[in-house]
């Protein structure tokens, strides 16, 4: 696995959306609880971190707000 995460990257930066309480819920998909959703979150930033990737956390804001923050990084980095 790690020579495959070595070779096999992502594009950076990695877009990174903490776990929120004020909108988490279950479904037929996420049968997960919040405690493991931040579990899983802190395992991920951590092996992101590892592999030397550059994260960039999205604000808790709405959806729309959320496009906008990722579109204009992008733009700034010249990533289109």
């Amino acid at each position: 696995m790690v020579s495959a995460a070595r070779k096999r990257r992502f594009a950076s930066p990695v877009f990174v959306c903490t776990p929120w309480k004020e909108i988490f819920e279950n479904d037929a998909e996420r049968t997960h609880s919040f405690d493991f959703a931040c579990q899983d979150y802190a395992a991920n930033i951590s092996v992101y971190r590892a592999y030397g990737y550059d994260l960039v956390e999205v604000p808790q804001v709405c959806v729309e707000e959320r496009a906008r923050f990722v579109i204009k990084h992008v733009e700034e980095r010249s990533l289109l």
